[in-house]
C-alpha cells in the first residue's frame, strides 16, 4: 500500500483507504479489513506497516486474473469435447438422414442406399445459403416494383367511371 498517495488525498474525496472485496485474501486467518487500512486504531491488533495484512500482496487485479485463468483452464478442455461431441453427432445423423431418405426413395427400407452430408458441392451449398439468408434479411423491405395501388388511386378510378 503506498501511503504518500494516501497522504496526499485531498479531505477524502479522491484516494479511499480502503479496497474492494475482491482483493481479500481467502488463505488468510483474520477477517477482510477493507476499510480504514491505514488506521491503527480502527482495527483491534493492528499494525499496517508490519502486518501482512490479510490482502493479496501480488495485487487484486492479477489475483482475479490467475482465478479466472485457472478455473477457464480447468473447465475449457470438457467444455470443447462436448462441443466436438455434439458436431461429430449432428454430422452423423445428417447422414443417417440422407441414408434412409434415399432408402425409402428406392422403397426397400432395408436395402443399401448411400448417405451424404451435402446435396451439393460445398461451393453451391455456400451459395444456396447465402441467397437464404439475404432473402430472409429482405423479409421487411418494400419491393418498389411489386408496389400496390393505393385506396386513394382505387376511389378515383371508381368515381370517374
Amino acid at each position: 500500500m503506498n501511503v504518500s498517495r494516501i497522504r496526499s488525498n485531498v479531505d477524502g474525496r479522491y484516494l479511499l483507504d480502503g479496497i474492494p472485496f475482491t482483493c481479500c485474501n481467502p488463505a488468510s486467518p483474520r477477517p477482510c479489513i477493507r476499510y480504514q487500512l491505514t488506521d491503527n486504531s480502527a482495527h483491534y491488533n493492528y499494525e499496517f506497516q508490519s502486518e501482512e495484512l490479510n490482502l493479496y500482496s501480488r495485487g487484486c487485479r492479477q489475483a482475479l486474473v490467475d482465478y479466472y485463468i485457472g478455473m477457464l483452464n480447468s473447465t475449457g478442455p470438457g467444455v470443447l469435447s462436448v462441443i466436438f461431441l455434439q458436431i461429430s453427432v449432428l454430422v452423423s445423423l445428417r447422414y443417417l438422414q440422407t441414408a434412409v431418405e434415399g432408402a425409402m426413395a428406392l422403397e426397400d427400407p432395408e436395402g443399401e442406399s448411400e448417405g451424404y452430408l451435402l446435396e451439393k458441392g460445398v461451393k453451391e451449398t455456400f451459395e444456396e445459403a447465402k441467397i437464404n439468408v439475404l432473402t430472409m434479411l429482405k423479409l421487411g423491405q418494400v419491393d418498389p416494383s411489386g408496389a400496390e395501388e393505393s385506396p386513394e388511386d382505387e376511389n378515383a378510378e371508381k368515381s370517374a367511371s
